[in-house]
């Protein structure tokens, strides 16, 4: 039987608007002698290994989770990741830091997300960044609401609900020095608290795309049926349409978890889960 730590699955779906997306592709990969080999003749070599932030003992930057890299226009990267007290802290927020190196050092770490939002106060899990033009960059982040349950975990695991949780948006049009104001996802109230664990999309047409998955509220007791939806923007993530459901067992016995998405040079979009 294989390790489960070596391999990553992956997951293939069908969109409901076939104009939505070109194509999927299917692949797993595989974690050996410092390769990465592909089902589908894909080999990348592992060809150098480090640290991108040191959590700090008993202090609000302790753990630090969820990293993510985003390659910016001017060659740079930009590089994301939460920190906080604990992995389910309310005082989680996230820090950036630059290489202008190809990743071989990194800046200082800065944290400029307010974590309040429509006047309660949040924790923020994870921001992804999405470069649109040459100075114009979109961030994606998943906030929690901390106030309603107030020092509640964010999983009931009596229920198997969620704290409220909700996909903000910001733009930066210079290249992440600053940025504006949240604006919230717009979703329906039966994804229930939307769950965000990939960056925005941007297919070849310049339309965006945005993975949300469902949860139960957290004093839910009905039977969880979690799906993976996707929302797309005509105008650069300024308004969202309807969502359209991508990955869901109508038996409700596999989970859609973690949805790990890109689209490639020929703009195939290809999911992991």
């Amino acid at each position: 039987m294989e390790d489960k730590k070596d391999v990553v699955h992956s997951s293939r779906w069908q969109c409901d608007t076939c104009s939505v997306l070109p194509s999927m592709v299917q692949i797993s990969l595989r974690i050996e002698n410092n390769q990465v080999k592909g089902t589908q003749g894909l080999t990348m070599q592992i060809i150098d290994r480090g640290v991108l932030n040191a959590g700090a003992p008993g202090s609000a930057r302790a753990i630090s989770t969820f990293p993510a890299v985003a390659t910016l226009p001017d060659g740079s990267l930009m590089a994301s990741y939460r920190v906080g007290s604990g992995k389910d802290s309310a005082d989680g927020t996230v820090e950036f830091r630059r290489s202008h190196d190809e990743g071989r050092t990194w800046g200082e770490p800065v944290a400029p997300l307010d974590r309040v939002v429509e006047n309660k106060q949040g924790s923020i899990s994870v921001a992804y960044i999405t470069p649109l033009s040459e100075q114009h960059l979109i961030m994606v982040a998943c906030w929690v609401d901390r106030e309603t349950y107030p020092g509640k975990p964010l999983f009931n695991e009596q229920t198997e609900g969620c704290l409220p949780m909700q996909v903000l948006l910001a733009d930066s049009y210079d290249l992440g020095n600053t940025w504006g104001p949240w604006r919230v996802l717009p979703c329906p109230d039966d994804i229930g608290p939307a769950s965000l664990t990939n960056p925005l999309l941007k297919l070849p047409s310049g339309r965006l795309a945005v993975s949300v998955e469902t949860n139960k509220h957290y004093e839910d007791v009905s039977q969880w049926m979690q799906r993976v939806v996707y929302l797309y923007s005509d105008d650069l993530g300024q308004t969202w349409g309807k969502p359209h459901t991508v990955s869901q067992d109508p038996e409700a016995r596999i989970f859609y978890w973690d949805q790990r998405a890109a689209v490639d040079t020929e703009g195939r979009v290809i999911s992991f889960s």
